[in-house]
């Protein structure tokens, strides 16, 4: 869900000249593309020291080996100005870190009924 809410979001940014929200620079660099997802979503953190918080990152066994710039999420209505509310909503509830919050398939399918 969260590849899907990646695509929406970039199809509502606007048109192809805008910058990519989530860019793996010329490159195709993983770096890159976190550092995209960081500027978008705000650094994911454990400890309230910043950034969006995202307490399951705890569980992760490589979780701290790096250190990223602290960047403060964005609203989405800042992120996709362009797009409505709702859609703004939808984007919102797939590309977020929690995967336990995130909306599921079915959940998506009901919302568009």
């Amino acid at each position: 869900m969260w590849a899907a809410g990646c695509v929406v979001a970039e199809t509502m940014a606007g048109p192809p000249s805008y910058p990519k929200l989530f860019d793996s620079g010329p490159l195709g660099s993983d770096l890159a593309l976190l550092q995209s997802i960081f500027r978008t979503l705000g650094t994911p953190m454990t400890d309230g020291e910043g950034g969006t918080e995202w307490p399951e990152a705890r569980g992760f066994p490589d979780w701290g080996k790096m250190s990223f710039h602290v960047y403060e999420a964005r609203a989405w209505e800042e992120v996709l100005p362009m797009a409505g509310q709702e859609a703004r909503d939808l984007v919102g509830q797939l590309v977020r870190y929690e995967s336990g919050e995130r909306l599921t398939a079915g959940e998506d399918l009901k919302m568009s009924d």
